[in-house]
């Protein structure tokens, strides 16, 4: 059980890290340029997110930090309790996620966001990958989950 709990957090301290660091990257070498990695595919281009998703609630930042810790200590515990092992990789990928934006919201004021598909206008980051990930095995496992458990709905 003890080595479950370390390789938890260090997996949740890993996720971070390569956002963090990912965003490092980004806002040092492509501030005022583009980087096209797949023509009308796949682009890299550097802003400041001063808002949620799609700049929704733009400088609202007190209130994003609150909701934050608010929805990160609720997903802890729910991650503490956890015995299901799709259960806890989504919890890990979201509490992650959700970790490695509030840094930014923190020390910057903002998220940065760099990762842009020409199908979508959206430009996201990392961390926002880990919680749609996560969201999406904890939602398919909700349906698919090990057949054991009972068949009601599992929730946060």
């Amino acid at each position: 059980m003890k080595k479950r709990k370390i390789y938890i957090v260090l997996g949740i301290l890993l996720l971070i890290l390569i956002d963090q660091i990912s965003k490092l990257i980004i806002s040092k070498y492509l501030v005022n340029s583009n980087f096209i990695l797949i023509p009308k595919f796949l682009m890299f281009t550097y802003i400041k997110n001063f808002g949620a998703a799609f700049g929704i609630l733009e400088g609202k930042r007190i209130f994003f930090i609150i909701i934050t810790v608010i929805v990160s200590s609720y997903l802890i515990y729910e991650l503490i309790k956890s015995k299901e092992k799709f259960n806890t990789l989504s919890l890990v990928l979201i509490i992650s996620g959700i970790l490695g934006n509030f840094i930014d919201r923190v020390v910057f004021g903002y998220v940065r966001d760099f990762i842009s598909f020409g199908i979508f206008n959206p430009v996201f980051n990392l961390a926002d990958s880990f919680i749609v990930i996560g969201v999406i095995i904890y939602v398919i496992n909700m349906f698919v989950g090990d057949k054991n458990e009972s068949k009601k709905w599992r929730c946060w």
